[in-house]
C-alpha cells in the first residue's frame, strides 16, 4: 500500500478554434468538432456532447455554464467525466 496515495496525473491536450465570422467559431480538438456561436460574455456552443451556454463576465474571471447534455449513456462515470472535459474545454476557450 503507497504511504501517499495522491499521483500526478496530466495529459497532452490538442485544440483549434477557426473563426467563421464575427460570431461563429468552429472548435476542433483530438477527439471531437463543435460549433460556438456568440460574443464575448455570450457563447453557446453545440458538440455531440449537447448545447452548453456561456454567461460571463469579461475580463473578470466570472462566469456561468450550464446546458443540455446527452450522449455516453452506458457508464455513469463516461458521462460524468465528458461533462467535466465539455466544462474544461471551455473554461479554457473563455479564459483567452
Amino acid at each position: 500500500m503507497d504511504k501517499f496515495p495522491v499521483r500526478w496525473q496530466g495529459a497532452v491536450r490538442f485544440q483549434k478554434r477557426i473563426q467563421l465570422g464575427r460570431v461563429m467559431r468552429l472548435n476542433l480538438s483530438r477527439r471531437a468538432v463543435s460549433l460556438s456561436v456568440g460574443v464575448r460574455g455570450l457563447r453557446v456552443n453545440i458538440s455531440r456532447r449537447g448545447i452548453w451556454i456561456t454567461l460571463g463576465v469579461p475580463g473578470s474571471g466570472w462566469s456561468y455554464r450550464g446546458g443540455f447534455a446527452w450522449g455516453w449513456k452506458r457508464n455513469t462515470n463516461n458521462f460524468r467525466d465528458s461533462i467535466q472535459e465539455e466544462l474544461n474545454d471551455e473554461h479554457s476557450k473563455s479564459n483567452e
